[in-house]
């Protein structure tokens, strides 16, 4: 997931096994958004390979990493996800700076 500031990225980190994940969307806009007003997307988590995937944990990174949180559980899931499974959460974006907010990468 992205948003459009320079300094440093967000990270939504995940750890587990298995042989494929697909995000839908692979990149997540917010526009622009006043501080202190939060708004959401919906983003999918599929597993496009063959066998069940584990997952163990995530988490988020970067400079404002505050500002991004998620309606995930830790683990995301319920913990795996079978082979064409499908989960969805919700990413949240409440800006607390003026200017534009650093990239962030799902992972």
């Amino acid at each position: 997931m992205a948003d459009t500031d320079s300094s440093s990225p967000q990270t939504l980190a995940l750890a587990g096994t298995g042989t494929g994940v697909e995000f839908t969307p692979t990149t997540v806009s917010f526009g622009t958004v006043n501080v202190g007003t939060q708004v959401k997307s919906t983003v999918t988590i599929t597993n496009v390979g063959g066998s069940p995937i584990t997952f163990t944990a995530w988490t988020i990174t970067g400079t404002n990493k505050a500002d991004f949180y998620n309606s995930l559980a830790d683990p995301p899931c319920g913990g795996s996800l079978a082979a064409g499974g499908v989960c969805t959460f919700t990413m949240y974006f409440k800006p607390s700076i003026v200017g534009a907010e650093p990239r962030g990468v799902c992972r």
